[in-house]
Protein backbone atom coordinates (compact mmCIF):
# COMPACT_ATOMS: atom_id res chain seq x y z
CA UNK A 1 0.00 0.00 0.00
CA UNK A 2 2.91 2.34 0.66
CA UNK A 3 4.06 2.01 -2.96
CA UNK A 4 0.55 2.74 -4.26
CA UNK A 5 0.19 5.77 -1.98
CA UNK A 6 3.55 7.17 -3.09
CA UNK A 7 2.64 6.62 -6.73
CA UNK A 8 -0.67 8.46 -6.41
CA UNK A 9 1.00 11.35 -4.55
CA UNK A 10 3.51 11.77 -7.36
CA UNK A 11 0.77 11.80 -9.95
CA UNK A 12 -1.07 14.67 -8.27
CA UNK A 13 1.78 17.13 -8.86
CA UNK A 14 1.54 19.24 -12.05
CA UNK A 15 4.81 17.90 -13.46
CA UNK A 16 3.85 14.27 -12.91
CA UNK A 17 0.16 14.25 -13.77
CA UNK A 18 -1.08 11.53 -16.07
CA UNK A 19 -3.39 8.58 -16.46
CA UNK A 20 -3.45 5.87 -13.78
CA UNK A 21 -4.63 2.40 -14.77
CA UNK A 22 -5.66 -0.26 -12.24
CA UNK A 23 -5.65 -3.66 -13.91
CA UNK A 24 -5.74 -7.38 -13.54
CA UNK A 25 -2.82 -8.80 -15.48
CA UNK A 26 -1.02 -11.99 -16.39
CA UNK A 27 2.00 -12.99 -18.40
CA UNK A 28 5.21 -14.95 -18.73
CA UNK A 29 8.39 -13.78 -16.99
CA UNK A 30 11.46 -13.82 -19.23
CA UNK A 31 13.92 -14.48 -16.41
CA UNK A 32 12.64 -17.84 -15.20
CA UNK A 33 10.02 -18.76 -17.83
CA UNK A 34 7.54 -18.52 -14.97
CA UNK A 35 3.89 -17.70 -15.81
CA UNK A 36 2.34 -15.23 -13.40
CA UNK A 37 -0.92 -13.47 -12.56
CA UNK A 38 -1.71 -10.52 -10.32
CA UNK A 39 -2.68 -6.86 -10.15
CA UNK A 40 -1.00 -3.88 -11.77
CA UNK A 41 -0.86 -0.12 -11.19
CA UNK A 42 0.44 1.80 -14.22
CA UNK A 43 0.97 5.51 -14.88
CA UNK A 44 1.18 6.89 -18.42
CA UNK A 45 1.44 10.50 -19.66
CA UNK A 46 -1.55 12.33 -21.08
CA UNK A 47 -1.56 13.20 -24.76
CA UNK A 48 -0.54 16.83 -24.19
CA UNK A 49 2.40 16.34 -21.82
CA UNK A 50 5.89 16.97 -23.20
CA UNK A 51 8.15 15.71 -20.39
CA UNK A 52 6.48 13.12 -18.17
CA UNK A 53 7.02 10.01 -16.10
CA UNK A 54 5.92 6.47 -16.85
CA UNK A 55 5.62 3.79 -14.18
CA UNK A 56 4.38 0.25 -13.74
CA UNK A 57 4.13 -1.63 -10.42
CA UNK A 58 2.81 -5.19 -10.34
CA UNK A 59 2.68 -7.48 -7.30
CA UNK A 60 1.97 -10.92 -8.78
CA UNK A 61 2.13 -14.64 -8.05
CA UNK A 62 4.47 -17.01 -9.91
CA UNK A 63 2.41 -20.01 -10.96
CA UNK A 64 5.24 -22.47 -11.69
CA UNK A 65 7.23 -21.84 -8.51
CA UNK A 66 4.18 -20.95 -6.38
CA UNK A 67 5.98 -17.88 -5.00
CA UNK A 68 5.43 -14.09 -5.15
CA UNK A 69 7.01 -11.98 -7.91
CA UNK A 70 7.11 -8.18 -8.01
CA UNK A 71 7.71 -6.19 -11.20
CA UNK A 72 8.53 -2.50 -11.26
CA UNK A 73 9.32 -0.08 -14.11
CA UNK A 74 9.83 3.69 -13.94
CA UNK A 75 11.41 6.37 -16.12
CA UNK A 76 11.00 9.69 -17.97
CA UNK A 77 9.75 10.21 -21.51
CA UNK A 78 9.80 13.09 -23.99
CA UNK A 79 7.35 13.88 -26.76
CA UNK A 80 7.69 15.04 -30.37
CA UNK A 81 4.24 16.58 -31.05
CA UNK A 82 2.32 16.56 -34.32
CA UNK A 83 -1.13 17.91 -35.19
CA UNK A 84 -3.14 14.81 -34.28
CA UNK A 85 -0.50 12.30 -33.18
CA UNK A 86 2.79 12.28 -31.34
CA UNK A 87 5.98 10.30 -31.00
CA UNK A 88 7.23 9.65 -27.47
CA UNK A 89 10.73 8.44 -26.56
CA UNK A 90 11.93 7.46 -23.12
CA UNK A 91 14.00 5.25 -20.85
CA UNK A 92 12.91 2.80 -18.16
CA UNK A 93 14.62 1.19 -15.20
CA UNK A 94 13.18 -2.26 -14.47
CA UNK A 95 13.44 -4.64 -11.54
CA UNK A 96 11.91 -8.03 -10.87
CA UNK A 97 11.94 -9.35 -7.29
CA UNK A 98 11.56 -13.06 -6.63
CA UNK A 99 11.46 -15.46 -3.74
CA UNK A 100 12.34 -18.99 -4.82
CA UNK A 101 14.24 -22.12 -3.90
CA UNK A 102 17.21 -21.47 -6.19
CA UNK A 103 19.89 -18.74 -6.22
CA UNK A 104 18.26 -16.38 -8.73
CA UNK A 105 20.43 -13.26 -9.09
CA UNK A 106 22.20 -13.71 -5.76
CA UNK A 107 25.93 -14.32 -6.34
CA UNK A 108 28.25 -15.72 -5.15
CA UNK A 109 26.90 -18.70 -3.27
CA UNK A 110 26.19 -22.36 -3.78
CA UNK A 111 22.83 -23.90 -4.49
CA UNK A 112 20.62 -24.36 -1.44
CA UNK A 113 19.90 -27.81 -0.13
CA UNK A 114 16.79 -29.60 -1.36
CA UNK A 115 13.93 -28.60 0.92
CA UNK A 116 15.83 -25.59 2.25
CA UNK A 117 14.48 -22.09 2.70
CA UNK A 118 13.67 -19.88 -0.25
CA UNK A 119 16.10 -17.16 -1.27
CA UNK A 120 15.21 -13.62 -2.29
CA UNK A 121 16.70 -12.11 -5.44
CA UNK A 122 16.51 -8.95 -7.54
CA UNK A 123 16.85 -9.01 -11.33
CA UNK A 124 17.57 -5.46 -12.62
CA UNK A 125 17.25 -4.23 -16.19
CA UNK A 126 17.11 -1.09 -18.33
CA UNK A 127 15.13 -0.32 -21.49
CA UNK A 128 14.61 2.40 -24.09
CA UNK A 129 11.10 3.08 -25.40
CA UNK A 130 9.63 4.42 -28.64
CA UNK A 131 5.88 4.83 -29.01
CA UNK A 132 3.26 6.47 -31.22
CA UNK A 133 0.03 7.86 -29.78
CA UNK A 134 -3.05 9.35 -31.38
CA UNK A 135 -6.58 10.37 -30.39
CA UNK A 136 -7.08 13.13 -27.81
CA UNK A 137 -10.22 11.87 -26.08
CA UNK A 138 -9.46 8.14 -26.24
CA UNK A 139 -5.73 7.76 -26.78
CA UNK A 140 -4.35 4.72 -28.53
CA UNK A 141 -0.68 3.79 -28.34
CA UNK A 142 1.59 1.34 -30.11
CA UNK A 143 5.26 1.07 -29.30
CA UNK A 144 8.41 -0.91 -28.68
CA UNK A 145 10.62 -1.15 -25.62
CA UNK A 146 13.86 -3.05 -25.43
CA UNK A 147 17.01 -3.33 -23.38
CA UNK A 148 19.22 -5.54 -21.25
CA UNK A 149 18.34 -7.63 -18.22
CA UNK A 150 19.25 -11.10 -16.94
CA UNK A 151 17.84 -14.56 -17.55
CA UNK A 152 18.36 -17.80 -15.67
CA UNK A 153 19.57 -20.76 -17.72
CA UNK A 154 20.35 -24.32 -16.69
CA UNK A 155 24.03 -25.10 -16.16
CA UNK A 156 25.90 -28.32 -15.49
CA UNK A 157 25.08 -29.82 -12.11
CA UNK A 158 27.26 -31.90 -9.86
CA UNK A 159 26.11 -35.43 -9.22
CA UNK A 160 23.34 -35.71 -6.69
CA UNK A 161 22.18 -32.06 -6.96
CA UNK A 162 18.58 -31.40 -7.95
CA UNK A 163 18.64 -29.80 -11.46
CA UNK A 164 16.06 -27.28 -10.25
CA UNK A 165 18.83 -25.51 -8.34
CA UNK A 166 21.38 -25.41 -11.17
CA UNK A 167 20.81 -21.92 -12.57
CA UNK A 168 23.31 -19.57 -14.19
CA UNK A 169 22.40 -15.92 -14.77
CA UNK A 170 23.39 -14.39 -18.11
CA UNK A 171 22.64 -11.07 -19.90
CA UNK A 172 19.43 -11.23 -21.92
CA UNK A 173 17.17 -9.03 -24.06
CA UNK A 174 14.04 -7.74 -22.34
CA UNK A 175 11.04 -5.87 -23.70
CA UNK A 176 8.83 -6.29 -26.75
CA UNK A 177 6.18 -4.68 -28.92
CA UNK A 178 3.06 -3.38 -27.19
CA UNK A 179 -0.32 -1.82 -27.82
CA UNK A 180 -2.39 0.19 -25.35
CA UNK A 181 -5.90 1.64 -25.55
CA UNK A 182 -8.06 3.72 -23.20
CA UNK A 183 -11.73 4.04 -24.11
CA UNK A 184 -13.99 6.97 -23.23
CA UNK A 185 -15.72 4.96 -20.51
CA UNK A 186 -12.36 4.36 -18.81
CA UNK A 187 -11.89 0.74 -19.86
CA UNK A 188 -8.21 0.14 -20.65
CA UNK A 189 -6.28 -2.65 -22.36
CA UNK A 190 -2.59 -3.37 -22.89
CA UNK A 191 -0.83 -6.25 -24.63
CA UNK A 192 2.96 -6.76 -24.65
CA UNK A 193 4.45 -9.35 -27.02
CA UNK A 194 8.07 -10.32 -26.41
CA UNK A 195 10.31 -11.77 -23.69
CA UNK A 196 8.28 -9.81 -21.12
CA UNK A 197 4.90 -10.87 -22.50
CA UNK A 198 1.73 -9.84 -20.67
CA UNK A 199 -1.89 -8.77 -21.04
CA UNK A 200 -3.72 -6.30 -18.79
CA UNK A 201 -7.37 -5.27 -18.57
CA UNK A 202 -8.57 -2.59 -16.17
CA UNK A 203 -9.90 0.90 -15.54
CA UNK A 204 -8.04 4.15 -16.30
CA UNK A 205 -8.57 7.65 -14.88
CA UNK A 206 -6.75 10.98 -15.02
CA UNK A 207 -5.00 12.41 -11.97
CA UNK A 208 -3.12 15.62 -11.21
CA UNK A 209 -3.13 18.85 -13.19
CA UNK A 210 -3.71 18.16 -16.87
Amino acid sequence: MAILSSLLMLCTSPALAGVVTLSGSGGLDYATANPWAGIEVAVHPTHSQSLAWTGRFAPTWGIKDNTPIFFGEVGPSWVIPEDEALVRIGVLARVAAFSAAYPLAIHPGGAPQVGGRNKFGLVPGAMATLEFEWGKEAPYTIGFKGGIGSAGIDESCTEGVDPTYCVEWVPAFIGGFYGRARLRNGLAFEIIAGPTASISIGYAFKVGSQ
